[in-house]
């Protein structure tokens, strides 16, 4: 089965609907910046059938693409973790990052 890893930079982009990566075969990983407290309850609504399967990653750095640096240092961590695992591109495990 293909697997999905979806990062979101919640700084700047809050999908509206999260029930379309209804499966197993998707996991999200939510990066917020310093500023982000909270979230709303639309998509905290949204996100909850997702369960386990859902990781929310706060970024204690400030400046200008603190956080896109955060994701992209994340990613890295993840590649060399699924190949580790045997998990690759060959096996059909995606990463996408959704961002501006």
């Amino acid at each position: 089965m293909e697997l999905t890893y979806i990062l979101v930079d919640f700084e700047n982009v809050q999908p509206p609907d999260m029930g379309l990566l209804d499966g197993d075969h998707y996991h999200l990983k939510i990066f917020r910046g310093p500023h982000q407290t909270r979230l709303d309850f639309d998509i905290a609504e949204s996100l909850q059938p997702h369960g386990k399967r859902v990781q929310y990653i706060q970024s204690d750095r400030h400046g200008k693409n603190a956080l896109d640096f955060h994701i992209a240092f994340y990613m890295g961590r993840l590649i060399e973790e699924l190949e580790a695992n045997g998990s690759s591109a060959k096996n059909g495990t995606r990463i996408v990052v959704i961002s501006k």
